[in-house]
């Protein structure tokens, strides 16, 4: 079968293989591994994958990629530390589960990193769900709540706490430099916690140096995980900007129960957007600052 440049397709017939794959079109729709969930098959329709290949690539050279994570083996520790400091925060850091588990990971700590494999990194997102099972073991034993009501209870408690943690961690700003054909460049992202004028927040609501992530859908008073993007190169002695971007998360607070707080949120947040948006280009600040109309089109 002739099988067009670049690309590879192939009719898989399990789940797991399924999900294996970096990109896939199911049924005329792109989602990512892990991501999202799949829509319904339509009737006596196989999914085809498509994967985007290099010249000259071989599916074994595919799998074999396929067997290391994105993250390295301290990015792996310093998660289910994250997670075990959530549960403490449910269960108090006394449980001797929890305590048990903490004294683990410090004997298990390595000083030398190397990247984590896929197994790893499956077996650290498996600690989130045997926490929540904790908790909810914890749960029934103090409450006498039924099984299924008291894992609900653990979902959102553990929910909650982590959203908590990551709202009120230090947000700050990332700087990376990318190489390209020979050519560097600086990648910077700026939270809102920093987008500031002098030492002057340009929010009417200060972030104190913190942030609200994607998770937290009730939050009316800020935008979600509102950063400004860029990417700038050394050229003649100074840097020289070649895109500037903001992104954000949803602009709905639609865990809101109260219609009134919800809208209001939503245009909260959606200040926030216009605000960084204008912070990003200083000529249409200006512009803006001094009464005139400008387009963050």
């Amino acid at each position: 079968m002739q099988i067009q440049s670049f690309y590879h397709s192939a009719s898989l017939k399990t789940q797991e293989a399924f999900k294996s794959l970096q990109k896939t079109l199911y049924n005329g729709m792109q989602i990512l591994s892990g991501q999202g969930k799949a829509p319904a098959k339509a009737p006596d329709v196989r999914p085809e994958i498509i994967v985007l290949r290099e010249p000259g690539a071989t599916w074994g050279n595919y799998l074999q990629h396929q067997k290391a994570s994105n993250h390295s083996l301290h990015d792996i520790y310093n998660l289910q530390r994250d997670l075990l400091t959530v549960a403490a925060t449910v269960l108090g850091k006394q449980d001797p589960v929890l305590a048990s588990m903490a004294n683990q990971m410090e004997l298990a700590k390595v000083k030398a990193d190397r990247p984590a494999t896929k197994q790893e990194e499956a077996a650290a997102k498996a600690l989130k769900k045997n926490l929540i099972e904790l908790i909810a073991a914890r749960t029934q034993q103090q409450d006498g709540l039924p099984a299924k009501e008291a894992h609900r209870f653990a979902a959102v408690a553990f929910r909650d706490a982590q959203v908590k943690q990551l709202n009120n961690q230090p947000w700050q700003t990332i700087k990376n430099t990318l190489t390209h054909n020979g050519h560097h460049y600086t990648n910077k992202q700026l939270p809102a916690a920093e987008m500031k004028i002098g030492a002057k927040d340009i929010f009417p609501s200060a972030y104190q140096g913190k942030g609200v992530c994607s998770w937290d859908t009730k939050n009316i008073h800020h935008a979600n995980n509102l950063w400004m993007s860029t990417v700038s190169v050394h050229e003649d002695g100074k840097d020289k900007t070649l895109f500037c971007g903001i992104r954000h998360g949803v602009l709905s607070p639609y865990h809101e129960k109260d219609p009134l707080l919800r809208q209001a949120g939503a245009e909260n947040k959606a200040k926030e957007v216009l605000a960084a948006a204008l912070f990003s280009t200083p000529e249409l600040r200006h512009r803006a600052c001094a009464g005139g109309a400008v387009s963050v089109r």
